[in-house]
């Protein structure tokens, strides 16, 4: 019978024994060869983090039109590969629209001991509603090693609209008159009173033939926010080639979304007088809460509401002299000796007069960078008017410019723009003209002078560099006169640069307005007294103190005269 063999291995050995039966003798053989097992892979474990959330404003919250993602981190603790990984995302929640976000592509592999980091990008739309987003991302894994799911709830916000509009504009040439082949300037006042971010802005300006511009007719701002306001300066040329008298300049403003922009055209008419302009901007930072947005302009409130009287006066007068520009006329003297903002005072002084005075318009006259003779003239004919209406005329006489004493006799001194300090023969003799107006015989004088008669004023004096002021002379007045006077003798008139006035010339102003004219004089002093001196200590960290001369004559009524 042939012989049976029987090997055995042994599943823990490598060497192997072989026990070996035959007819007569059994043996033991060792076989000295290897054998190698084959082992079956081992598991991954994944986990899932999450590492952040982005979005561009960095506010943390979804807002409308913006864009954002979501960052995770998935690591592999286990001790095998992992293969494939699917990832899911869903937003949950429900009646929130105007949202998309991505999903990740499959990960092939992430090897035992690694770690990968995903990214889910997430934009917003204008059609964005307020809510929260509950991003909900799970995973899958061939092995079922998955990791758990990550919920993410971010805040969502619905578009909140800009709104530009334009407040404020003016036109200004360094001359005064607007008016062909000179250079002008068209200051444009935007204000976003909206109460989103208003970005990429872009405003740019057209202009009609033989109309050219001196500069940018494009403007670009990255954003504007909400209650911020901008100034923008336009130059430009008339050439005599243009037959109109109305320039007509056309304004557009756009921002990101092309949706809350500008569309406005300014007309702009030739040889008139018109005030220059600069801008308070107003700056806030965007947020959830309402933006508390006060409106901006190139103009003080008492430019505005201005209150008119239903009465008009046929025998009240008034002469109006607004001196600014002294340099033009006296070109040694520096541009500091110039005095900011008088003729914008005279400008609204005469607002007043006219409208709340009840004075008609042609019974006024107004004068701006005036010369001695044209002063003088007017004061002799209205001189004259007064004394013609023999002891029934009013006559309201208004000053803002440079006033001077004579050093030898300290006369007090109005001055022209063309007079010189060397040279005081030529200007008015202040005193001189309350004697004038007096003898004349008005019912009713009264003399609003901005102008300091000590040698300075309004930053700087005719003669800047004197180191001392002069105490200018005064005399008893006369007659049915009221001088409502900027300071006291040895102070100076001082601006009120916020409001583009005189210290003075604003307070007065304001009482006016305030009071919609119906103050007398006493209530007027009072209103001066009360609220000038702090403001100028507060503004121009220097004491202005008004003062009132009465004549001798009505030293007991005058204060019960009614200024309407």
């Amino acid at each position: 019978m042939k012989s049976t063999t029987a090997i055995i291995f042994s599943a823990l050995t490598i060497g192997v024994h072989a026990q070996i039966t035959g007819k007569s003798e059994t043996k033991n053989i060792e076989f000295n060869s290897q054998i190698q097992l084959v082992e079956k892979d081992l598991p991954p474990l994944l986990n899932a983090e999450f590492m952040a959330f982005i979005d561009d404003n960095k506010n943390d919250r979804i807002d409308a039109m913006e864009h954002g993602l979501i960052r995770l981190k998935i690591s592999n603790t286990g001790r095998g590969n992992a293969r494939n990984i699917d990832i899911s995302v869903k937003n949950t929640a429900s009646g929130i629209s105007g949202l998309t976000y991505s999903t990740p592509s499959r990960i092939p592999v992430i090897r035992s001991g690694e770690s990968q980091t995903i990214e889910i990008t997430i934009d917003s739309k204008f059609e964005l509603t307020d809510g929260t987003a509950n991003f909900v991302i799970d995973f899958k894994e061939p092995s079922g090693f998955q990791p758990e799911p990550i919920t993410v709830q971010v805040a969502t916000k619905a578009f909140i609209a800009p709104s530009l509009v334009v407040n404020d504009h003016l036109v200004y040439s360094e001359s005064g008159t607007i008016e062909k082949a000179k250079n002008l300037k068209l200051t444009v006042l935007v204000q976003n009173t909206g109460q989103g971010v208003a970005q990429d802005v872009r405003a740019n300006f057209t202009l009609p033939q033989n109309v050219i511009p001196l500069g940018n007719e494009l403007f670009k701002f990255s954003e504007i926010l909400p209650g911020e306001s901008k100034a923008i300066d336009f130059e430009f040329i008339v050439n005599r080639n243009f037959t109109n008298q109305q320039v007509n300049i056309g304004f557009a403003m756009n921002e990101k979304y092309g949706k809350f922009g500008i569309n406005q055209t300014f007309p702009i008419q030739l040889d008139t007088k018109s005030a220059s302009g600069s801008a308070v901007t107003i700056a806030s930072k965007a947020s959830d809460a309402n933006v508390n947005i006060q409106i901006t302009s190139l103009t003080a409130e008492v430019d505005k509401n201005i209150p008119v009287s239903d009465v008009t006066h046929s025998n009240r007068f008034a002469l109006i002299i607004g001196n600014e520009d002294y340099t033009s006329k006296q070109p040694g003297l520096s541009t500091e000796s110039n005095v900011a903002f008088a003729v914008n005072d005279a400008r609204i002084f005469k607002e007043y007069v006219q409208k709340t005075m009840g004075v008609p318009e042609q019974n006024i006259a107004i004068l701006t960078d005036a010369t001695a003779g044209q002063m003088k003239q007017e004061i002799v004919r209205y001189t004259k008017i007064i004394e013609n209406l023999k002891g029934k005329g009013e006559f309201v006489f208004y000053y803002a410019g440079h006033g001077l004493p004579d050093e030898a006799t300290k006369t007090p001194y109005i001055m022209p723009t063309d007079v010189s300090s060397s040279n005081l023969t030529e200007a008015i003799d202040l005193l001189d003209l309350y004697k004038k107006i007096a003898t004349a015989n008005p019912a009713k004088a009264t003399f609003y002078l901005d102008a300091c008669f000590s040698g300075g004023g309004r930053d700087a004096g005719l003669v800047a560099a004197r180191a001392a002021k002069i105490k200018p002379k005064t005399e008893e007045i006369t007659g049915n006169l009221v001088i409502f006077a900027a300071t006291n003798e040895e102070q100076t008139a001082l601006p009120y640069a916020e409001k583009r006035h005189g210290m003075f010339t604003y307070h007065v102003l304001k009482a006016f307005q305030d009071n919609k004219g119906a103050l007398t004089y006493e209530q007027l002093k009072a209103f001066l007294d009360e609220k000038m001196n702090v403001t100028s200590l507060t503004i121009n960290k220097k004491e202005q103190n008004p003062s009132v001369l009465i004549g001798s004559s009505i030293k007991s009524s005058w204060g019960s005269w009614n200024i309407k």
